[in-house]
Parts: structure tokens; sequence; C-alpha cells
């Protein structure tokens, strides 16, 4: 007769890895925003890509391309607003 926690031992046996429904739903996110990415100016990417991506400060990314921080405040609201707008 069988003593333990069945649940604890069952998911011992468990395969923690993703199945294919999430890995595909992952996949289609991020091609949705490269195709995203890819719709924006190319000063809006680099912006974007510098601050998000390269964790650049607004300091470097306003010296890197000679804009105001303002500027660079107000370019970077305007492609998060497209992104989001193109993944809906």
């Amino acid at each position: 007769m069988y003593s333990g926690d069945a649940a604890v031992e069952l998911e011992s046996f468990a395969d923690p890895s993703l199945g294919p429904e999430p890995i595909a739903e992952a996949r289609s996110g991020l091609l949705a925003a490269e195709r995203a990415m890819r719709g924006l100016p190319h000063r809006h990417q680099a912006i974007f890509m510098g601050l998000r991506i390269h964790e650049l400060t607004r300091d470097e990314v306003a010296a890197r391309h000679g804009l105001s921080l303002r500027c660079v405040d107000t370019t970077l609201r305007q492609a998060l607003a497209h992104c989001a707008q193109s993944l809906c």
C-alpha cells in the first residue's frame, strides 16, 4: 500500500519543459513585436533599442542622437504607442 503524497511524487516525474502550444504563442508574439519595430522610423527604432534593449540612460541616448531629453521621451512614447497598437 502507498503511504506518500501522490501529488508530490507525480510532480517529480512531470516534464518541466514547455509544450508546443506555449512555444508557438511565444514565437508568434516575438514575430509580431519584430514587425511592429520594423514599422517604426529609424530614429524611433534606435531610441527604443538604446533605452530598452541596450539599457542606455536618457542622457546617453540624447547625446548620441543630438536630441533633447524631451525629444527622447516623446520619441520613446511614440514608439511604444506604435508597438502597442500594432500588437493589438
